[in-house]
């Protein structure tokens, strides 16, 4: 697709990108959001209270690199773009390692690495997107993408409300937020969706008695 329509490459990646970005940062959020909650309710506040605060930049890294890493074989690879692919991974070596040199004069060691993972993997998710705009011709992410991302981490750092009932209803209001950012973005078809992977996974249909798989006796 690359070779023969660059434009339709770039749809084809588009509509099966947006399907996992749109189910990755609900999943992400809420995990950071009841984290808290989550330790408490194991019994292993006592031993763990104090790396909550890691949690949200750990596993905001782990989706950006997730990001990063979809781009790379989708994108980066079938481009062949393998030089500008290994600038992006220096790159995100070097911010991270430089990151957390520099942070840790103000940080702890822990908290300064993790921020450091956070940091160096958005900037190489950057870079990825950059390269692949000056060799496409086109963005692979829009800016609903980034408004979305940007949603997922407010509502993540909103999970260090402790008061519970307010806490839910942030939680109820931002999840509602999300769903109705991703419809008028039109990233995927929500409804779709769900009618394809939902509604056809849960309603089967009922076969007749004297249909051949069951004949009557």
């Amino acid at each position: 697709k690359y070779i023969n329509d660059r434009a339709d490459f770039v749809k084809y990646f588009r509509t099966n990108f947006n399907k996992i970005f749109v189910l990755i940062l609900p999943l992400a959020f809420t995990a950071v959001f009841w984290s808290r909650e989550v330790i408490y309710v194991a019994g292993l506040w006592d031993k763990y209270a104090q790396a909550v605060g890691l949690i949200l930049p750990i596993i905001f890294a782990f989706v950006f690199y997730s990001f990063l890493d979809i781009i790379k074989s989708s994108v980066l690879v079938p481009a062949k773009m393998g030089r500008d692919m290994a600038v992006s991974f220096i790159l995100m070596l070097g911010l991270t390692v430089g990151f957390y040199f520099g942070a840790k004069t103000i940080l702890e060691p822990l908290t300064a690495m993790a921020y450091a993972m956070w940091f160096g993997t958005a900037s190489a998710l950057i870079v990825s997107v950059v390269q692949s705009r000056k060799r496409l011709g086109q963005w692979i992410l829009s800016h609903e993408h980034y408004i979305l991302i940007g949603q997922a981490l407010v509502t993540a750092y909103t999970g260090r409300v402790e008061n519970l009932p307010l806490k839910i209803g942030s939680f109820i209001l931002f999840v509602g937020l999300y769903i109705w950012s991703v419809r008028v973005s039109n990233l995927v078809d929500l409804k779709s969706v769900w009618q394809k992977y939902v509604i056809r996974k849960t309603i089967q249909p009922i076969q007749p008695i004297d249909s051949p798989t069951n004949p009557v006796i």
